[in-house]
């Protein structure tokens, strides 16, 4: 599978467009993509063409084409308004620990919404607090600690002067 780093990850990333579901039959779902990884914290900035206040997620993302061929990855995701919430409030609920996710990211006609279609995210792990430091700490635990050994004395090395006196 071909890997492409990218400045952000979002739901059109793998190259499927949101509005081709209006071609589709009104109770179809379009696969946009896979997304996945581990949320460790957000940016807030202003969105130049609404001039609303938008998020960035921050840490390590991923994100799969829908027929599997190309992966995505980034520092940085943008989803939509209610998954974004749900990432922030559980990153918040657990304190700033990391957050690991997984959804498939699909699209569907919605005859309510002003764009004709909504975002629907189908949940792969729970998304949850997920301390990696702590899993790797429990990981090692059963592993004899390191035995570091005394340095030996470094005699010191007399300097000597090399220009030559005039």
């Amino acid at each position: 599978m071909e890997t492409i780093t990218v400045k952000n990850i979002n739901p059109k990333v793998a190259g499927v467009n949101s509005r081709d579901v209006m071609k589709m039959d009104a109770d179809a779902t379009l696969p946009m993509c896979r997304i996945f990884g581990v949320l460790e914290g957000s940016k807030t900035f202003v969105d130049k063409k609404s001039g609303e206040d938008r998020q960035v997620l921050k840490g390590e993302f991923r994100a799969i084409s829908p027929d599997g061929t190309k992966n995505y990855e980034s520092d940085s995701l943008f989803t939509f308004k209610a998954l974004d919430e749900k990432l922030l409030t559980t990153l918040k609920a657990g304190g700033g620990i990391a957050v690991e996710f997984g959804y498939d990211i699909s699209v569907k006609q919605n005859g309510k919404s002003i764009t004709g279609y909504e975002y629907v995210a189908k949940t792969l792990i729970a998304t949850a607090a997920s301390n990696r430091l702590f899993a790797l700490a429990k990981h090692l635990e059963g592993i004899a600690p390191l035995q570091i050994a005394a340095a030996p004395a470094v005699a010191e090395t007399p300097t000597v002067d090399t220009k030559k006196k005039k």
